[in-house]
């Protein structure tokens, strides 16, 4: 039995509880033209089809964020995961025998703190810590800093580091996404093929045949709170 056939593969649809961090941002379409490749993509998907070339068009900008999450319950168990979801990409269909260009939200970078959640992410090890006040200290170490997709240890230093503070005087509300389609936001996710890897632990799934895949993520909290936050991303 080789180490990829030890990792349970679990179709979705999943149903997650826990806790969200998002840190949300801006990318001006001017700004997007410059795309900062070696931050937005692991060392494994930035020299690939995923990231560059026509095939996988190119970013448009406007709404991103960087999201970490704690699932305390999952169909596989508790993990952690950092998503960089990084505004809208285009992307090309065929349509009554033309070539038409679309745009949706994608996300670049996944990370997660558990082998066998690997079949949707890339391995890294996350460290919280408790701040005054209710805040929160978030680092993740991944295991591909230098590199190397077969690296089997994580990094010594943090790649990403985030400091979140509560907004102490303002009420916790009840907040689900489905309400974006109301302000003409549209949440679907639309994603090219992930390259394979030769992870250390064969963790490095790739994407089925290389078809691109579609989806559309759903969050929902009775109790959504607000708060300021600085985080720092090193590569």
């Amino acid at each position: 039995m080789t180490d990829q056939d030890e990792i349970e593969h679990v179709p979705p649809p999943w149903k997650l509880k826990g806790t969200v961090y998002c840190f949300m941002y801006w990318i001006p379409a001017s700004q997007a033209k410059d795309f900062p490749i070696d931050i937005a993509y692991s060392p494994l998907e930035r020299s690939s089809s995923f990231a560059v070339g026509s095939a996988s068009g190119k970013p448009k900008g406007g709404l991103a964020s960087v999201m970490v999450l704690r699932y305390r319950e999952s169909p596989v168990g508790a993990y952690d995961e950092i998503i960089f979801a990084t505004g809208k990409h285009s992307y090309v269909v065929e349509r009554d025998g033309k070539r038409v260009e679309k745009q949706s939200r994608r996300m670049t970078r996944l990370y997660v703190s558990q082998k066998v959640t690997c079949w949707n992410g890339r391995r890294a090890r996350f460290e919280f810590h408790d701040l005054a006040e209710g805040g929160t200290e978030i680092k993740v170490f991944p295991h591909d800093i230098g590199g190397d997709p077969s690296e089997s240890a994580p990094s010594d230093s943090p790649f990403f580091r985030a400091v979140y503070k509560p907004l102490r005087f303002v009420p916790h509300l009840p907040l689900t996404t489905s309400i974006a389609k109301f302000v003409g936001i549209d949440m679907a996710v639309v994603q090219p093929p992930v390259p394979e890897g030769r992870g250390s632990q064969g963790e490095l799934a790739g994407s089925d045949r290389g078809r691109w895949c579609g989806f559309t993520p759903m969050i929902s909290s009775r109790a959504t709170g607000f708060g300021c936050a600085g985080y720092l991303v090193e590569w």
